[in-house]
């Protein structure tokens, strides 16, 4: 109904009484500016409570009733329910510095403390003591004092002192020269660290002696030399060259260096010390074919073919002639003895279908855009490139746990694969969507402990401060008058109905403040800091996770969970996230996951999907979960398949190990698409996510999980935050 100007005037007279009475009245129930206003970094520190006290309002106990009161009752005995409400506490607000850094942990993650040494294996519990060494043999006495000048350097200090304490515990003879020469034990290790390149590490870093030497000094400073070499090759061959998080937040791993003095002792009481240097490396059967696979690229000649640039052009398919094919012949080095080269022929098949399958393409023998932007995009590069694209690879296997469990999940950041193994078979595999180039999915290991059916959402802060923050403070009036307008219709709000307007278009999202739900129309948005607040999507049809949520506590806050967009999964490059994982088909995924925890039954997981209420099941057994950055990797027949170098890290882990800057020619860098991009639709059938009806048959059309279907258009404010 439209109000005449006149109308207008004689309302206002009639409501300039009423109106400021109304507002002073619900200024009252709004929460106090003084508290809101003040900088979230000087809230004071809380007392600890007496044990069994009585909660204090804004507790962790007030927040589990407002924000999940489905579970109440659950709450009082089920820890794992009361940490997950935990992430929903007002905390006090941190700089956002990166993506990485901008949410909070997840309180159940585990805190970075460092352990006791790792021991290395074969090392004795109490180091048995070596016979004494002959009456007036000076050379261990002169080992300690001459190894206090051999070293200081940074990583090499405790090497050092490790040589100094166990040559001063053994009082016995030198390992490695007698008064004949190198001990058999000298040699093949020796001998062993001088082919360190076939292992992807640097042979000429390690300073090797020369030879044994005759009198007590020489012999001495070879001991000395050799002893640094070898622990300098320890922790080399177990990932000690670099600090992953120093190179990229998004490297979240931690190598597993032996304690020095450790390996000393093991590598001396061991029967071959070649066999104990090899043994110090990765034993994963994918570490030793990319390893193959570097040696094999040393006996390579470069040709220098990888320069070479496909121009655009029309399609080919087996049989067609064209002077650009010949172009592609020497590129892929295929068929060059050809009579003709022009002529597109069975070896140009057999290595476009090669290259195509190293590189994630269709193997369909195609010469098309796709093949053209990969061979221009130089993903293996020259032999140079492909050995540094190799040992970038080997690296990252070092800072792998040493177990990865019989039963684990592995995910593909580069190839947006996730994967079930079930000592060593593949029980389940899927696509899954990463995070965006600006928001990455870390490389991490951590166990999941809960699998979460119809989860609520908490929103993060960077998603509060970029996204939500400037809409409340558009849509938020800014006095009587807006108040007063924006009853009638007026414009003069900023937009579109008020604060509670803007968070149902945003997903139908809760303000909880100091552990209460909150009216967001009595807070005055553009005088707060968002981050105080929490924002909390109920589960439901229009939930960002879905219906399924899987956590593995992480300081990240990173986890694998469904979407209501399936259509992302129909693109190639599927890295539209804010750093969570999401997965094509989430209920088949926890289907495997609880069939082997604890013998569900997938009949049982639907019931609690269809009941539209919070379950949130602890794992008897957590599972380990590894999501991994690995951009060469050899499948199932050993071939090396290269992925997309989706963040640019190759470089970097490249650069670090060399020690200057490394540049790949053609870096295989994938440029992420945006959020406005309009994915491509599902490129397969997915029915069996679909809901049956009474005789076991898919439901044309209808949601997987008999969710009502979204409709409407996107207006501006019409934001729906799944990316994260």
């Amino acid at each position: 109904m439209k109000v005449s100007f006149t109308s207008r005037l004689a309302l206002i007279a009639c409501l300039s009484a009423v109106v400021p009475q109304a507002m002073a009245q619900e200024a009252d129930t709004r929460p106090p500016l003084a508290d809101l206003d003040a900088p979230a970094t000087t809230a004071p520190e809380p007392e600890a409570a007496p044990e069994n006290a009585a909660p204090a309002p804004g507790s962790l106990d007030d927040i589990k009733a407002e924000v999940t009161p489905h579970a109440a009752a659950a709450h009082e005995e089920n820890p794992a329910v009361r940490n997950a409400a935990a992430k929903h506490e007002i905390t006090p607000a941190d700089p956002i510095d990166s993506p990485l850094e901008s949410t909070l942990p997840d309180p159940l993650a585990p805190k970075d403390e460092d352990g006791p040494p790792l021991l290395a294996p074969g090392a004795p519990a109490q180091p048995s003591v070596a016979a004494e060494a002959p009456a007036g043999d000076p050379v261990a006495p002169l080992v300690v004092e001459r190894v206090a000048n051999a070293g200081g350097k940074g990583d090499a200090r405790d090497d050092v002192a490790a040589v100094k304490a166990f040559y001063s515990a053994t009082k016995g003879q030198p390992v490695w020269t007698s008064a004949e020469g190198f001990t058999p034990a000298a040699t093949k290790a020796i001998r062993e660290i001088r082919a360190a390149d076939s292992y992807g590490l640097d042979a000429s870093a390690f300073e090797l002696p020369a030879g044994a030497g005759t009198t007590p000094e020489e012999r001495a400073d070879a001991e000395v030399k050799l002893g640094l070499a070898v622990l300098k090759y320890a922790r080399h061959a177990r990932g000690g060259r670099v600090d992953p998080p120093s190179i990229s937040p998004a490297m979240d791993r931690k190598p597993h260096i032996y304690e020095p003095k450790s390996v000393l002792e093991a590598i001396a009481a061991a029967a071959e010390a070649d066999a104990y240097l090899r043994g110090l490396h990765p034993k994963s059967e994918q570490f030793n074919r990319l390893r193959q696979a570097l040696i094999a690229l040393g006996k390579t000649p470069d040709t220098g073919t990888s320069s070479i640039r496909i121009p655009a052009g029309k399609t080919f398919k087996p049989g067609d002639d064209d002077a650009q094919i010949a172009l592609v012949r020497k590129r892929l080095g295929a068929g060059l003895d050809a009579p003709r080269d022009t002529i597109y022929d069975e070896a140009l098949v057999v290595a476009v279908n090669r290259f195509q399958k190293e590189n994630g393409l269709d193997v369909n023998g195609i010469v098309d855009r796709k093949l053209r932007a990969a061979l221009n995009a130089g993903a293996t590069g020259s032999v140079e490139e492909k050995k540094m694209r190799l040992i970038v690879n080997m690296e990252r296997w070092r800072w792998m746990p040493d177990d990865l469990g019989d039963f684990h999940v592995w995910n593909s950041i580069p190839e947006q694969i996730t994967r079930v193994f079930d000592h060593g078979r593949v029980a389940f595999q899927e696509r899954i969507v990463v995070g965006k180039s600006t928001s990455q999915t870390p490389s991490f290991s951590a166990p999941m402990q809960f699998v979460i059916f119809n989860p609520e959402w908490g929103v993060p802060n960077g998603i509060k401060t970029n996204e939500i923050a400037p809409k409340l403070r558009r849509a938020a009036p800014r006095g009587p008058a807006d108040d007063f307008f924006s009853f009638f219709g007026g414009a003069s709000g900023g937009g579109g109905g008020g604060a509670s307007t803007v968070l149902q278009r945003l997903g139908g999202l809760r303000v909880i403040y100091n552990g209460r739900e909150i009216d967001p129309d009595s807070v005055d948005w553009s005088r707060v800091d968002v981050r105080r607040f929490s924002f909390i999507q109920g589960a439901g049809a229009r939930n960002v996770l879905g219906v399924v949520k899987f956590r593995f506590p992480n300081k990240h806050d990173v986890y694998m969970h469904d979407t209501p967009e399936k259509s992302l999964f129909g693109s190639a490059t599927r890295a539209f996230s804010h750093g969570c994982m999401r997965t094509q088909n989430p209920v088949r995924f926890a289907e495997v996951l609880l069939a082997r925890d604890s013998g569900t039954k997938p009949e049982q997981i639907r019931r609690m999907i269809e009941s539209g209420q919070t379950h949130d099941i602890k794992l008897s057994t957590p599972i380990p979960v590894h999501t991994v950055y690995f951009t060469a990797a050899p499948d199932d027949k050993g071939e090396v398949r290269y992925f997309p170098d989706l963040y640019g890290l190759d470089a970097r882990v490249a650069s670090a190990l060399k020690g200057e800057t490394f540049r790949f020619a053609g870096d295989p860098v994938v440029a992420v698409a945006q959020a406005s991009a309009a994915p491509q639709r599902e490129a397969r059938d997915t029915t069996s996510d679909q809901r049956l009806d009474q005789y076991g048959r898919p439901v044309r059309g209808a949601d997987p999980y008999g969710r009502e279907p979204q409709r409407g258009s996107r207006g501006r404010d019409d934001w729906r935050p799944f990316d994260w």
